[in-house]
């Protein structure tokens, strides 16, 4: 494989992983500060630890990635 290549692999993995962090945080975000828009969702304690669970292993895949 190309360094171009792996270079573009590797980049798209970092803005993927990126993306999902994202995402949660500004779900928790939600939780946090506007809980009266969740009300879907009876155990908000419960997703927010999956929300974190989702940051902390996007972060680790991140980080990971960059030890390649």
């Amino acid at each position: 494989m190309s360094r171009e290549v792996e270079s573009e692999i590797k980049g798209a993995l970092v803005f993927h992983f990126n993306a999902i962090q994202a995402k949660a945080k500004a779900n928790l975000k939600n939780y946090f500060y506007n809980s009266v828009g969740v009300g879907e969702h009876p155990d908000i304690v419960e997703e927010c630890i999956k929300l974190l669970e989702e940051i902390d292993h996007a972060k680790s895949c991140v980080e990971t990635l960059s030890e390649l």
